[in-house]
Formats: structure tokens, sequence, C-alpha cells
């Protein structure tokens, strides 16, 4: 039987961005098996996506925040194999679905984020890239130091420089792309009470 990837996809007011992550995840997905679970948070545009095969999209009633948003998405996820991604992506054709799968067997109590390209808003020519993301350092900041910095920022993540191999640990996981068995995910609690927007990852 194939294995099933779940691919969680919260947005909010992604506008062209939304059918064009999901029209290269078509492109280039090398597994028959797989859904997206597109979560809208309150978007003042909606984008319809009812033409998709292997799309299911939800409108939460009250705005859940991004990692809100990403637990409901692996709570309707029934298979182990699971995809977070934010909705402003592309993808390569090098059997990165796979990939995903392979490492998910591997060790399943570990969360993988995978390499990003950083392209940018209104970008998406990959030779023109901002360098490489590979997750980050955390750096512990004395908020006395600074008193008008809010409290969230006092753990502060910088991104990573490359290291070496294929694979290694990081601090924090930082990026646009995580991914995870469903029962480690489960079992470590998940993201259950956070609800922000683009701060959530070092907490």
């Amino acid at each position: 039987m194939d294995k099933k990837l779940f691919i969680i996809m919260p947005h909010l007011n992604e506008k062209e961005e939304l059918p064009a992550t999901i029209e290269s995840i078509y492109e280039t997905i090398d597994i028959p098996s797989f859904e997206i679970i597109a979560i809208d948070d309150g978007s003042e545009q909606k984008t319809d996506l009812s033409h998709y095969d292997f799309v299911r999209h939800i409108e939460n009633e009250t705005r859940m925040g991004v990692d809100g948003s990403r637990q409901k998405g692996v709570e309707l996820s029934t298979s182990d194999y699971i995809l977070i991604l934010d909705s402003h992506m592309r993808f390569k054709k090098d059997k990165w679905a796979s990939k995903i799968i392979n490492y998910i067997d591997k060790e399943p109590q570990t969360l993988w984020c995978g390499t990003t390209l950083g392209l940018g808003y209104g970008t998406t020519d990959i030779n023109n890239h901002k360098g490489k993301y590979y997750g980050a350092d955390m750096l512990f900041v004395n908020k006395d130091a600074v008193p008008n910095r809010p409290a969230r920022d006092c753990l502060e993540p910088k991104w990573s420089k490359e290291k070496a191999g294929q694979e290694y640990d990081v601090e924090c996981i930082l990026g646009a792309n995580y991914f995870f068995s469903k029962k480690w995910f489960d079992y470590i609690g998940g993201l259950k009470g956070l609800r922000d927007w683009g701060t959530s990852e070092p907490f």
C-alpha cells in the first residue's frame, strides 16, 4: 500500500501565491498518494481551490494563528507522514516527497526541517536567491538590556550557517517546511497553545 503524505498549508491573504504553490507541488511531487489540507485563517480575499483534486480547503470560523491552523491540519490527517508548508513556495523536481517519506521512516522520532532557498517577495527566480536557510541557532536575549524589546523576542533565532554533511542538528526549527511522524508530533504535544504568525518557532 502506498504511504500517503499529508501536506498542511495554512494561509492568510496569500492571493495568487496559494494556487501557485499548489501548482508547483502538483508539477514536482513524485508519489501517487497525497492530500493537501489548505487552511484559510481569515483571509480578506478568498481563493477558490475547488477545481484541484487532492486539496481539502478549510476556512477557520475564528482566527487561530499559523500554529493553531497547523495543529488543526495535523489532527485532520489520517496518515503518519506529515509535511507542514508555507503557502508561498516553489519546488524542484528532485523526488522531494519520496525523500520526506524515507527520512520519516528512517528516524520517526525527529522533527525534520528541509533546506530552503530564500527568494524574497515578488520573485521566484532561484538564480537570484538570498541564500540557503538551514534552521536556526538560538540567542537568549536579556530584555532588561533593551527595555523596549518585546518579551517574545527574548528567544531570538538566527539563521544557521551551512554545516558539514547532509543531516545536522539545529537548536530551533526555522524555515518554510517541517516534516515528521504524526505519532511523534502527537506524543510531544504538537503546537498546542501557539497562535502567532511568524514568531512561534523559538517557543
